[in-house]
């Protein structure tokens, strides 16, 4: 449960989208020849997205297009964004709804428009990295077309990694964002806390979870989130591990935190509901399938599978 405290690097390697420190060739960005270079090599590998989903083939497994995919009209620029270059090979996104309908529904033929998330556990690591990057980058240029500032139009610039206002009186830059939030399993002796969010698929715990408020520590966040949706004090935090987590723009910093409150105080505007439970009863609940598990790509499928795997406290 503490695999963390020794090395953090490897702990949250071990996250799904997390799992490859990619070459992000951040010093070729401003360098639209290399750029183009790169878009025009036949080599290059070119990642679409279509409503927010990836295209698969028949065996899930993600498909990279070619440049050469593109020829009427051929890519461009200003309507890729440049991800990373593994191996030599280069890798961009390209969000379909800025090209015709027809060239995008053609692409249906290869194969089918499917939600990463619910494939990432069977995916390459470096493959999960490079769809989560495409997927956050497209998302943020979609609802970012206008600078924020003055509402003029804002243009992509710097490989797809900045957006540039237009007007003359404003000419702001603007960057991708991620949002901070954090996620933590809150434990008592042999007792773990876990809650049901309204969102969630029928019969699924996990655990507590919330973004991070500006002026605050990921500690505080964790102390307040904790005991605003379950009325719990915590007085010990540890740092477990992060992982992107690009639906749509988030990074998730997972902890585990400790305390000695019993009694429970549900906020039904947060929660639908929280319980103690051990790991004995949680293994025999999942068993009989009274009780499931969040998603395998979870971070917070992670915190309890490493609870339930530890010696009791």
């Amino acid at each position: 449960m503490t695999e963390g405290k020794s090395n953090h690097l490897i702990a949250s390697s071990r996250n799904y989208f997390g799992g490859c420190a990619l070459t992000r060739m951040t010093e070729h960005r401003e360098d639209r020849v290399w750029l183009a270079e790169r878009l025009g090599d036949p080599t290059t590998r070119i990642i679409v997205l279509q409503d927010a989903q990836h295209l698969f083939d028949s065996n899930n497994q993600p498909v990279f297009l070619s440049p050469l995919d593109f020829s009427s009209p051929p890519l461009d620029l200003h309507e890729t964004i440049f991800l990373s270059e593994e191996e030599g090979v280069a890798y961009f996104a390209l969000d379909l709804s800025t090209r015709s309908n027809d060239g995008a529904n053609a692409l249906h033929r290869l194969g089918e428009f499917k939600d990463v998330k619910l494939l990432a556990p069977f995916l390459p690591a470096q493959d999960a990295a490079l769809l989560a990057y495409a997927r956050a980058l497209v998302h943020w240029h979609q609802t970012h077309r206008f600078c924020g500032a003055c509402g003029a139009p804002a243009e992509p610039r710097s490989g797809g990694h900045m957006r540039q206002c237009l007007s003359a009186t404003c000419g702001r830059q603007h960057f991708p964002r991620t949002d901070p939030a954090i996620i933590v399993l809150v434990t008592r002796g042999e007792y773990a806390l876990l809650a049901r969010s309204p969102h969630f698929r029928p019969k699924v715990l996990s655990t507590l979870a919330g973004f991070v408020e500006p002026g605050e520590t990921l500690e505080a966040a964790v102390k307040r989130e904790v005991f605003e949706e379950t009325g719990v004090h915590v007085y010990h935090v540890e740092y477990h591990s992060s992982q992107p987590w690009p639906f749509p723009s988030s990074l998730m910093i997972g902890f585990y935190a400790k305390t000695d409150t019993t009694e429970l105080h549900v906020n039904a505007q947060e929660i639908e509901e929280a319980r103690w439970l051990t790991r004995a009863e949680l293994r025999a609940a999942v068993a009989s399938g009274e009780l499931l598990l969040p998603s395998l790509a979870s971070i917070s499928y992670r915190l309890i599978r490493e609870w339930l795997e530890a010696e009791s406290e």
